[in-house]
């Protein structure tokens, strides 16, 4: 089953407006579901822990971004544009080439064409064998961009 992380914002000046920002991504995740897909809304995960003494934003940011980097997809909730939380997660999925959509429609295109993203599916000439570092065999453009050397690993 694939999974498709729904990315909105989440953050606003009132509980209410948190409130109307987490309905919003659930709205869509409901959307997400009726096509066969697994929505992944981290905003339904973590609805009461706003203000949760002990915890720095960047800890959500970066639990959220492990969460994105175990999905299949990407999909906006309309005014996503205010937030920085997506702005990093679209740059996430960008980098391990998860496709992104901006509308359900396009979602569902993705789906009926077999749910890979461009790049598989059309240039899978392109991917490289293995690391010409670790000779570690690669068998998508994901595994590509999630591999990564360090100077400790070199």
């Amino acid at each position: 089953m694939k999974l498709v992380y729904v990315a909105g914002r989440f953050s606003a000046p009132t509980a209410w407006e948190i409130e109307k920002n987490i309905r919003a991504a659930e709205d869509i995740g409901a959307e997400v579901a009726k096509l066969g897909l697994m929505p992944v809304i981290p905003h339904a995960n973590t609805r009461y822990f706003h203000g949760l003494t002990g915890t720095t934003p960047e800890f959500w940011y970066e639990g959220t971004l492990e969460l994105l980097r175990r999905c299949d997809a990407l999909i906006l909730v309309p005014g996503y544009e205010e937030s920085k939380g997506v702005e990093m997660e679209r740059e996430e999925a960008y980098r391990l080439v998860i496709p992104q959509f901006h509308y359900l429609p396009a979602l569902k295109d993705w789906l009926a064409n077999g749910g890979t993203n461009y790049y598989e599916r059309y240039l899978p000439a392109q991917i490289p064998r293995s690391c010409p570092v670790c000779s570690v065999p690669f068998t998508s453009f994901r595994e590509v961009a999630a591999h990564d050397h360090t100077k400790e690993n070199v």
